[in-house]
């Protein structure tokens, strides 16, 4: 792993988090598994920059709560806060072929701004 591949992958981090909110506030939406793939990848992809720029080895999974033990069992604890973010694991691999969350039950607003927070924390943990 190397700080370019850290690099690389905060900006496509960033780039899925500002895709998701356009989707989200188009007219008319797009649909909450659309709009959960591209914050599960920016969550996924943040956790992997802070693993590669820590030099942590991490294994091809959307898993977002195994990433998140990994950083915390490698020294850089996350926040309890952060828990939540596992639940847009499923939008990366149920999500993707069939309807994994009920209709009205994901809050979009409250997702990117917990994204954004973990964002503004990744950056200060680096």
């Amino acid at each position: 792993m190397s700080r370019a591949v850290a690099g690389i992958l905060r900006r496509k981090a960033q780039g899925d988090l500002n895709a998701a909110v356009v989707l989200a506030k188009a007219d008319p939406p797009m649909d909450d598994e659309t709009v959960g793939l591209h914050l599960q990848q920016a969550v996924e992809k943040a956790a992997k920059a802070l693993l590669a720029e820590r030099e942590i080895k991490y294994p091809f999974s959307h898993d977002i709560s195994l990433l998140l033990r990994l950083l915390t069992d490698h020294g850089c604890p996350v926040p309890a806060r952060f828990a939540d973010l596992d639940m847009l694991t499923p939008f990366a691999t149920q999500a993707r072929h069939e309807r994994a969350i009920p209709p009205g039950c994901f809050d979009r607003a409250a997702s990117i701004d917990l994204i954004q927070d973990f964002f503004a924390w990744a950056k200060n943990a680096r």
